[in-house]
């Protein structure tokens, strides 16, 4: 079946579970989706916690707009994980892009799924130049190159930029949570981490969701090993990278250059300071 061509086949989610009101820059995105063109929050879904607060000004757009409202269950075992133990909350959202992608409302291949983070801005262009250029190739998922230098220094030495949020180092660098042939293993050290805070986009086949369960399932397994350093020891990345990598063979990928797919500490603060980016994360 060919894919379709039109905003019609995109669904969109955001993930915000914090105890208490919920975060200002989702609501914020909402509002402006409801500005610009309200017919969008029909195909949006915001995934929350039993405590998170949802504003009046939300829950407008829930009965006039047809906005989805859904409950994000508890991902996280009992046990200890790590610095997730105190943070449950947070870890719980960050894990849960992997959850509304895996149970997003539209299970047909020809659609998009789309999840971001709530501090991406969706600029001037974002479907027409990103999402449905993608959706022609007929290509799996579609994400970011991993947006923001960051190095780390051991024993005197900057390890690379795009191992951001897997630790790196002559510990780390192998490692991983699943069984891999040394082979494998040799690939995996050098396999570059893409950005899944920016834009994670899929379409609903086995081989995306196989890749959406093994990042649910190796995520707390990361934290309790204390393999993750990003985000004050809690990011999501760490454990998508490794899923794609070893569904890599079943999903094809797009990656959306970080020149379009910005990072405001690489320059584009705003998508009106940068008009060539599409999406502005951070």
């Amino acid at each position: 079946m060919p894919p379709a061509a039109g905003k019609e086949a995109v669904f969109l989610h955001w993930v915000d579970v914090r105890d208490g009101p919920l975060g200002f820059k989702v609501r914020d995105r909402l509002s402006a989706l409801q500005k610009t063109d309200p017919s969008w929050l029909r195909r949006a879904t915001l995934w929350v916690s039993e405590s998170t607060q949802i504003p009046p000004t939300v829950d407008r757009l829930r009965t006039d707009f047809g906005l989805s409202v859904r409950l994000l269950p508890e991902l996280l075992p009992s046990d200890n994980i790590g610095r997730c133990s105190v943070r449950r909350g947070a870890c719980n959202g960050h894990i849960g892009k992997a959850y509304a992608l895996l149970h997003a409302t539209d299970f047909r291949q020809e659609t998009a799924s789309i999840v971001f983070d709530g501090d991406t801005q969706l600029c001037n262009g974002w479907l027409e130049q990103a999402i449905l250029p993608w959706l022609s190739t007929g290509k799996q998922l579609m994400w970011v190159e991993e947006a923001m230098p960051f190095h780390t220094f051991t024993q005197g030495t900057a390890l690379p930029s795009y191992r951001r949020d897997h630790k790196y180092n002559d510990e780390y660098r192998r490692q991983s949570i699943t069984m891999m042939s040394e082979e494998d293993r040799n690939d995996f050290s050098d396999f570059t981490e893409r950005n899944s805070g920016t834009v994670v986009a899929v379409r609903q086949t086995a081989g995306v969701r196989n890749m959406m369960r093994l990042a649910l399932e190796i995520y707390p397994k990361m934290l309790a090993k204390g393999w993750i350093h990003g985000n004050g020891g809690i990011a999501d990345q760490a454990a998508f990278r490794e899923a794609y990598f070893v569904n890599r063979k079943q999903v094809s990928e797009e990656l959306l250059s970080r020149r379009l797919g910005c990072h405001r500490k690489e320059g584009g603060k705003t998508c009106g300071q940068n008009p060539r980016c599409l999406f502005v994360n951070g």
